[in-house]
């Protein structure tokens, strides 16, 4: 399976900014892990923030799944100068057990101007990567 890419490059920051609000608004669910790091960190190293309402062995299967599986469809915005202000990267995870959802990495960088990232991994409630990926497309 190839992954579908959505490029955004150029002087668009709002065009995409306002595509990614209306894509959290629409397709997802909840946020699951939130961390702020060195560019270029290992999600699995990363020193996260959790959701409560989820186990520790859950958010090992989610992050082990991210790192295993290669992404269904990525977005990402460029800016003007060729810096990469923000990537997406979209897997559905099915473990054919208690899992089986699309899940959201969202990579901010430049986080607050410090030159670190912020890394969010989201739970989406639709269920549909075409339908997704209508979306980018639109």
């Amino acid at each position: 399976m190839e992954t579908k890419r959505h490029i955004f490059s150029g002087e668009i920051n709002n065009y995409f900014a306002d595509k990614l609000h209306g894509f959290h608004d629409q397709f997802v669910e909840t946020m699951l892990l939130c961390g702020v790091d060195e560019p270029g960190t290992a999600l699995d190293e990363i020193k996260m923030t959790k959701n409560p309402s989820f186990t520790m062995t859950y958010y090992k299967k989610i992050v082990g799944g991210l790192l295993k599986f290669q992404p269904e469809i990525y977005i990402c915005c460029i800016d003007e100068n060729y810096e990469l202000l923000a990537e997406c990267y979209l897997t559905h995870l099915d473990n054919k057990k208690d899992i089986d959802d699309i899940y959201l990495l969202q990579n901010v960088f430049n986080w607050d101007r410090t030159g670190l990232f912020c890394a969010q991994v989201w739970k989406l409630k639709e269920n549909n990567m075409c339908n997704i990926n209508r979306y980018w497309n639109e």
